[in-house]
């Protein structure tokens, strides 16, 4: 009995060892925990602080949880991975508890802003090696430097840290005024402190571009180094002169890269209430669908709410009226573009359902500070390009502005650009840009060969990664037409077809899907006045060689039928 006792011991002890210290071990740490002290209704200024916080920390794989610092629970900082705390109200009175867990804790925390002495005062058995003093105004650096470039800040009175202890706590970036050189920021182990959150944009590119790249190491997840950069020509709307359009889409296709075109469907009437839309201009729909046939992406753009119009209130209502009226020019966009009055805070969900890659204008929004990669919503999904160059229009000293903004983008591992281009910009300004781009290492980013989705009521665009099977990138019960990848490649399918489900959809094409009856579409060519003729031309010369062809095959069917004849005779 005492051996199968001893036994039974020895077999099932080491299985249940590991069970119990699991048992009694702490949770596993998950995601990043965002505390704030705007409170339960920050004013609009912290509440675009928090998102574009939030926002950033959307580019990297983790869950953000953002809470209220009085709303915090003790224990928290143990919970999370690492932990980011946003001073936005200096002077505030912080919980007992927060200051507590963040002075022991060992994850990585960023402080950034105010009431870094409260912590300081708590943890005064902790070494965090440096002093803050408030602000003056004899401080105000405009230019902060890191890792040997210059960056701006806005000029206003900045708080003072002073280094006590240079074997624990290192200077990040320096700012010098008055002939002095002082911390801009500092790092002691894991934990950093910014003495402001730079959000405000003093000129492009600014010092928020320091936290970007301290995010990459403080949440320890390597990037790939890989820089990207997408040409997208700006401001297309129905008044847009087709001639000029078509030279800069020419320009852009001799250059040899990818590029996209954003595009409104309908455009105010100068002069007039009356509103103007794309299909009345159908030689500029023929440029536009050339461009479309040869490789370009379009980008729709997402109008603003009429407010006399109660049929334009909703975004969905305004997303499914530019997808048709684009759809009915044969046009598919595969992103959007929207201004930030496009939709509030309320709609972001909904249109986040709509289409999966945004590009959320920057420029509409001139005090928050563009991002500099690519960023994910993970409540919807949504990819959100960035708005973070200024666009290129009449060139001279535009190139070097462009390209000097960009060097200093990729101070972060992974820099994204969206290259703005208007309609007329000069075409060796558009060439300088673009070797300029290639010498710094950039790629040109092309949205056909993402997965891209725009969502309507009954019509669906979808780009192509991977291949794929049609029947696995269709709704059950619709049907589809696949462009590309070749230009001008087309293929229209049929749920009811046998070829339907052994379809095979390679990557770079476009599935334009819907429900019934294809969408109709109005009679127009594709490609400008040029391109048209070439092609007309081309076609000609091709019937007239068939013809002559098919004339010397029946004239040597007759020879034919006559040497036979005078055989038999």
């Amino acid at each position: 009995m005492t051996v199968r006792l001893s036994i039974a011991v020895r077999v099932v002890l080491p299985l249940l060892l590991p069970l119990c210290l699991l048992a009694g071990s702490p949770a596993l740490a998950q995601g990043v925990l965002l505390v704030h002290d705007a409170g339960p209704a920050p004013a609009p200024d912290e509440q675009e602080a928090i998102a574009w916080t939030r926002d950033l920390l959307g580019h990297f794989d983790v869950d953000v949880t953002v809470t209220d610092v009085h709303s915090y629970r003790p224990g928290a900082t143990d919970g999370h991975d690492s932990t980011f705390y946003l001073g936005l109200r200096p002077g505030l009175a912080l919980p007992e508890g927060f200051l507590a867990d963040c002075a022991q804790t060992t994850a990585p925390l960023c402080w950034i802003g105010g009431n870094v002495e409260q912590l300081l005062a708590v943890g005064a058995g902790k070494s965090f090696g440096f002093t803050v003093q408030a602000g003056s105004a004899d401080l105000r650096p405009g230019k902060v430097t890191y890792k040997g470039s210059a960056y701006w800040r806005d000029e206003v009175p900045l708080p003072l840290i002073a280094v006590t202890a240079p074997e624990a706590c290192q200077p990040i970036a320096l700012v010098e005024a008055g002939g002095e050189r002082h911390p801009y920021a500092v790092r002691a182990g894991e934990f950093r402190y910014f003495a402001e959150l730079p959000v405000r944009l003093a000129r492009m590119p600014g010092a928020y571009l320091i936290l970007c790249d301290q995010m990459h190491e403080l949440l320890q997840e390597p990037h790939d180094l890989q820089r990207t950069a997408l040409l997208l020509v700006r401001g297309v709307t129905p008044g847009t002169d087709a001639g000029r359009l078509a030279l800069l889409v020419r320009e852009l296709q001799a250059e040899g890269v990818p590029f996209a075109v954003e595009v409104a469907a309908t455009e105010q009437s100068a002069g007039s209430d009356r509103r103007v839309r794309l299909e009345q201009r159908r030689g500029l729909v023929s440029v536009l669908r050339g461009a479309q046939r040869t490789g370009a992406s379009i980008v729709g753009y997402l109008s603003d709410p009429d407010p006399e119009s109660a049929a334009s209130t909703t975004v969905a209502k305004r997303f499914n009226g530019t997808l048709n009226g684009l759809a009915r020019c044969g046009l598919y966009p595969v992103a959007w573009s929207a201004s930030r009055r496009a939709y509030d805070d309320n709609e972001a969900s909904a249109l986040g359902k709509l289409c999966s890659t945004l590009f959320d204008r920057a420029g509409d929004r001139p005090t928050v500070a563009p991002m500099p990669f690519l960023v994910e919503r993970s409540d919807q999904g949504q990819r959100v390009m960035p708005d973070n160059l200024p666009p290129l229009t009449r060139g001279g000293g535009e190139v070097e502005a462009m390209l000097e903004a960009a060097r200093r983008q990729a101070i972060v591992p992974d820099p994204c650009l969206t290259v703005g281009v208007a309609v007329g910009a000069p075409a060796a300004a558009l060439s300088l840009l673009v070797d300029g781009l290639h010498e710094s290492e950039f790629g040109f980013k092309d949205l056909r060969f993402d997965a891209n989705t725009t969502s309507g009521e009954s019509l669906q665009v979808s780009t192509v990664a991977s291949q794929h099977k049609l029947a696995e990138l269709v709704a059950r019960g619709w049907s589809a037409t696949i462009l590309g990848p070749e230009p001008g490649a087309r293929l229209a399918a049929e749920r009811a077809s046998r070829r339907f489900s052994d379809a095979v959809v390679h990557p770079g094409a476009m599935v334009v899907s819907y429900r019934g009856r294809q969408p109709k579409v109005i009679l127009s060519f594709e490609g400008d006045a040029q391109q048209v003729t070439e092609r007309g031309v081309h076609g000609v010369a091709r019937l007239i060689v068939i013809i002559a062809m098919a004339a010397g095959g029946v004239l040597f069917l007759i020879y034919l039928a006559q040497l036979v004849q005078r055989r038999g005779t």
